[in-house]
């Protein structure tokens, strides 16, 4: 057998060896960075409904589905509010403050963490924090903003 043969598969075996080492995590890992594209799409349609709504007179309401991906979902919170684990909705202490520090009014959850985003002119009604994965909410114009709630 000739030696540069024997090189060339042992090169080859190696180089083999790096991509399935280097790309195996990145296939594995492209499942959650769909998820959090899909999420990040769900926040951007969510926030132009609601100023679509805030546009249109006061008691207008519309109502709007939320697609959720796989596991992840979205919470609309009072960060003064009480837990409400029938709800969904159970954080810590520490969490809640960072929350009302940030004034966040939407917290979500997908495969690699939990995030909070502020929507302009989103509320509901205070002291009811809930979360749901996929379903319809109602968006009411109530004048100042407009208020979310389960439909």
């Amino acid at each position: 057998m000739d030696m540069a043969l024997v090189f060339g598969v042992i090169f080859s075996v190696i180089v083999i060896g790096f991509v399935i080492a280097f790309a195996v995590p990145l296939i594995m890992n492209s499942g959650c960075n769909q998820q959090q594209l899909q999420m990040s799409s769900v926040l951007n349609e969510l926030k132009n409904k609601v100023s679509d709504v805030y546009l249109l007179s006061k008691d207008s309401t519309i109502q709007y589905t939320l697609n959720i991906p796989g596991s992840s979902k979205i919470c609309f919170l009072d960060a003064t509010a009480d837990n409400n684990p029938t709800e969904g909705w159970n954080v810590d202490d520490t969490r809640r403050q960072m929350i009302k520090d940030s004034q966040y009014n939407v917290w979500y959850t997908d495969c690699s963490g939990e995030y909070g985003k502020s929507i302009a002119h989103l509320s509901h009604e205070t002291g009811k924090s809930f979360c749901m994965q996929t379903g319809k909410i109602w968006l009411e114009n109530i004048g100042s903003s407009v208020e979310v709630s389960r439909a």
